[in-house]
């Protein structure tokens, strides 16, 4: 015979189990809206982003084609020879004094100041991985570096080989640095071309030492890859700043100098050059542009054609 007998504590307590709580947000159950993209919805939504999108475009394409830019390309004028390979030997026999050429460019438009002065290289990749990679950046801020741990600057690590001669700024990025020189006039009078204000202020604060002069960089002018810099603080040299900002096409331009007057339309501007930076070696060509920059657009802005 069974006895009924009294249930304990132990009975009373739920059963112990790692199951959730049944919750609607927890089994994702709540009442949702779900948009049904059938082709004639994604036809009508694109029609609209296009009826509000092309008068945005082609009013930055407008403003990009009404910037004043004149240009001239001088590697082939500034060296002789006929071929790629004379030309580079004639200006290797200047053993890196680089030959003078002039040219003109004709301001159809008028040019309100600030005119900006830019380069232009052509075939030249600075994005390339060995190429962008050979620097050191706690270098550049100043913080003393061995020459043990500056292997991704080789092989412009020491100078001609030498353990003992770090160069600072190392690398392949500063070796390379432009060193083409313009002299502009017009009507007989030179043309001032500011440098103050042509870098990046926080470039200048942040990445590239207040305090650090270069060391045996480009003394010698058989091994130079490029320019030479003052004995000052490197973020003193704007221009040095520039060049060092990785340019991402192969094509590029970076800023050269500022000209703080206006050209007026008809204005003929006679450029003097000291054609010294290498492109020959690589089959690129170099320009000069005067440019007017009209708010955030340039003729490569491609903002316009995105939209």
């Amino acid at each position: 015979m069974e006895i009924d007998r009294p249930a304990g504590p132990a009975a009373a307590l739920p059963k112990k189990t790692k199951e959730p709580r049944y919750i609607s947000f927890t089994q994702q159950e709540l009442p949702a809206c779900r948009l049904l993209l059938t082709p004639a919805w994604v036809i009508g939504i694109c029609l609209v982003l296009a009826i509000v999108l092309l008068p945005i475009g082609a009013g930055c394409l407008h403003a990009a084609f009404s910037v004043e830019e004149v240009s001239a390309s001088y590697d082939q004028l500034c060296a002789a020879g006929t071929s790629y390979a004379e030309k580079e030997a004639s200006l290797l026999q200047t053993q890196g004094n680089g030959t003078q050429c002039s040219l003109q460019l004709t301001v159809r438009k008028a040019m309100t100041a600030p005119v900006f002065v830019y380069y232009e290289l052509t075939s030249f990749y600075q994005n390339h991985r060995r190429y962008a990679g050979s620097e050191d950046n706690s270098q550049l801020r100043g913080v003393a570096r061995t020459g043990s741990v500056l292997g991704g600057c080789s092989p412009e690590q020491y100078l001609a080989g030498n353990t003992s001669a770090v160069i600072d700024p190392c690398g392949l990025v500063a070796w390379t640095l432009f060193n083409d020189s313009y002299t502009l006039a017009s009507g007989g009078n030179a043309i001032a071309v500011q440098t103050i204000g042509i870098a990046y202020p926080t470039q200048l604060n942040s990445q590239l030492s207040n305090t650090v002069h270069p060391q045996n960089f480009n003394t010698v002018p058989t091994l130079r890859g490029g320019g030479t810099l003052p004995d000052a603080p490197l973020n003193t040299d704007q221009r040095f700043a520039n060049w060092m900002r990785i340019a991402a096409l192969s094509r590029f331009r970076k800023l050269w100098g500022v000209i703080e007057q206006d050209l007026p339309a008809g204005a003929t501007v006679n450029v003097s050059i000291v054609n010294a930076y290498n492109t020959y070696s690589f089959g690129g060509s170099k320009a000069v542009d005067l440019k007017q920059i009209t708010g955030s657009y340039s003729r490569l802005d491609p903002s316009s054609v995105l939209m």
